[in-house]
C-alpha cells in the first residue's frame, strides 16, 4: 500500500501535505481516477 501511495503523491512527503491543486497539476486528466485509486488504498 504504501508504494501505491508513493507513486499516487510522487515527490511530496505524504499524502497529507498534499494540495489537491498540485495533484490535479500532476495527474492532469486522470485526476480523478488517481484520486478514486488513492481513496481505495487508504480505506
Amino acid at each position: 500500500l504504501h508504494e501505491a501511495e508513493s507513486i499516487l503523491v510522487g515527490g511530496s512527503l505524504s499524502i497529507n501535505t498534499l494540495a489537491l491543486d498540485d495533484f490535479v497539476h500532476d495527474h492532469g486528466d486522470q485526476a480523478a481516477f488517481a484520486l478514486q485509486l488513492l481513496a481505495k488504498v487508504c480505506e
